[in-house]
């Protein structure tokens, strides 16, 4: 389980002072000083129950070096936590330095506990980050925002930004005029992850929400973190998640820091992209391991002799042996990040429909009638059906999504609909990443992709071009018929059991997606 993963841009100067920095930490842990020059030495050396791993490559830029620190936990067996610093130099550029801090269970017992484990981050960072000469393109500011109009441009701009790759943490004050959260130390956990925004005492909340929209807007005390465009940080969120006051108040008077609690947001939705990007100690080895077959391959290919020709064809084969097995390796990586995605964003729903249930849930629940409360208990345990799907998305996201009573009433004849997990997650994905991308102004096919091939954003020619088919698809809204041919699927049986269709349209001046049918696929004429 990854608690800790960051990337840090600093001075080309610094690759010896980050070594150094990590040679006194592992020293302090191992009660043993350690030369920060051991530490460019390949190979592995064992203290106890402590492992250390190093790789160093300097022959040709860029520069690596990656080393791996493990240790038993002292407090729960088959539990191991593991460090990785590595870092990269390009020849006159800044180097990138990337921390990693994992925690590997080994068995189902030890794998229950980590629930309770808080993220954290190495101690060494703070250390790096003092000591070093941080580059700007590191994330790492803190500012305070006005609501005058010249800085709400520059604000929104910002935040609107298509490069952006770092979430924006906008800090907002209580009615004292305080805040929850200090500022300075919720900068010193996120540094690398993510720009502090504090807004201004005499700042006019509603002139910002109306700049950069109600739903990235902090007040009362609370805090909205705002993130990249949608697939920057590698998953599809909303674009601001709002931390409630209350919730920090819970967190004080639960003795635990908000700074912390916060980074945990951070940890959870931007480890994939970070991880796709750490510089990790296999990386450094395979590195070297190309590096030392392409000189010995130029000294077999400089000599004429048929041993030293014998010798250069081997050491071909054997290259081509390594690339295709990094290959391998890298498409298995792949497929493991991409599971462990649909793992974190499984989690999330979950996470958000349980919340919804709380009875101290706040103003969002809107009070759940028993229907309301019965449809996410069924979402939760993958046993609701479409109707129940449709009241749990219209609930959570009124001002998203629209469910027309054409509907409702399909829905209802599609009671026996199997597929019930299926469905509501391309429902859940309609109102939160497909709605986000739009929101953005993506265009629709690109919006789309989130589907997979679970979406059409046209019908067939042969509905297009027939009547019947064609008034199928219109439906009334607001007083006006509609026609939706875009639509998601699922099965081509016909069969009420196996098949539905969602046909739907968004409105843009609206920002709502409304559905007119949910339920099986509609004649072609």
């Amino acid at each position: 389980m990854i608690m800790y993963c960051a990337n840090f841009v600093l001075d080309e100067s610094e690759l010896d002072t980050v070594v150094g920095i990590f040679a006194e930490w592992v020293s302090n842990k191992v009660r043993r000083q350690l030369a920060p020059g051991s530490l460019k030495s390949d190979g592995r050396r064992r203290f106890g129950g402590i492992c250390l791993d190093c790789a160093y490559t300097d022959a040709v830029p860029p520069t690596y070096w990656a080393a791996r620190y493990t240790e038993l936990d002292n407090r729960i067996r088959d539990r191991e936590w593991v460090v990785e610093c590595g870092l990269r130099r390009p020849a006159l550029e800044d180097l990138t330095l990337s921390v990693l801090l994992r925690m590997e269970e080994h068995s189902a017992r030890t794998a229950l506990a980590r629930l309770d484990t808080p993220v954290s981050r190495p101690s060494f960072v703070p250390e790096i980050l003092d000591r070093c000469i941080v580059s700007s393109e590191t994330a790492g500011t803190i500012r305070e925002l006005n609501s005058s109009d010249d800085e709400l441009y520059v604000f929104k701009d910002q935040i609107n930004n298509p490069e952006r790759r770092s979430p924006i943490i906008l800090v907002s004050r209580d009615s004292s005029g305080d805040v929850l959260v200090d500022p300075k130390h919720l900068l010193s956990q996120v540094f690398g992850l993510a720009e502090v925004v504090v807004i201004a005492r005499d700042a006019d909340s509603r002139a910002i929400a109306r700049e950069i929209g109600w739903d990235r807007v902090a007040k009362q005390g609370a805090v909205t973190i705002i993130w990249p465009r949608p697939g920057v940080i590698g998953r599809h969120v909303d674009r601001a998640t709002r931390i409630h006051a209350d919730q920090i108040r819970e967190w004080a008077a639960a003795r635990k820091k908000a700074a912390v609690e916060i980074l945990s947001f951070l940890v959870d939705l931007l480890n994939p992209s970070l991880i796709a990007r750490h510089i990790g100690l296999e990386y450094v080895q395979r590195v070297f391991a190309n590096r030392e077959m392409e000189r010995r391959l130029q000294l077999a290919v400089g000599s004429n002799s048929e041993e030293s020709i014998a010798m250069a064809e081997l050491l071909e084969d054997a290259r081509r042996s390594l690339l295709g097995l990094e290959k391998q390796v890298e498409a298995k990586e792949a497929e493991n990040l991409r599971l462990q995605k649909e793992i974190w964003n499984q989690a999330a729903q979950i996470e958000t429909l349980k919340a919804a249930l709380r009875p101290d849930a706040d103003s969002t629940s809107r009070g759940a009638d028993p229907v309301i409360q019965d449809s996410i208990a069924a979402t939760i345990d993958e046993k609701a059906t479409v109707e129940q799907a449709l009241h749990v998305i219209s609930w959570l996201f009124p001002d998203r999504v629209v469910v027309l009573d054409s509907a409702w009433n399909s829905a209802k004849r599609s009671e026996k609909f199997i597929h019930k997990k299926r469905l509501f997650d391309l429902l859940w994905k309609l109102v939160t990443s497909y709605w986000c991308a739009l929101a953005d102004g993506e265009p629709d096919q690109l919006a789309g992709r989130v589907f997979g091939e679970s979406y059409t954003f046209h019908d067939s020619k042969s509905v297009e071009s027939n009547l019947r088919a064609r008034s199928l698809r219109k439906f009334e809204y607001e007083g006006r018929p509609v026609e939706m041919m875009k639509h998601l699927k699922i099965g081509v049986k016909d069969s009420v059991a196996e098949t539905i269709r969602i046909h739907f349209e968004w409105f843009n001046e609206e920002r709502r997606i409304v559905i007119g049918h949910c339920g099986r696929h509609l004649d072609h004429g």
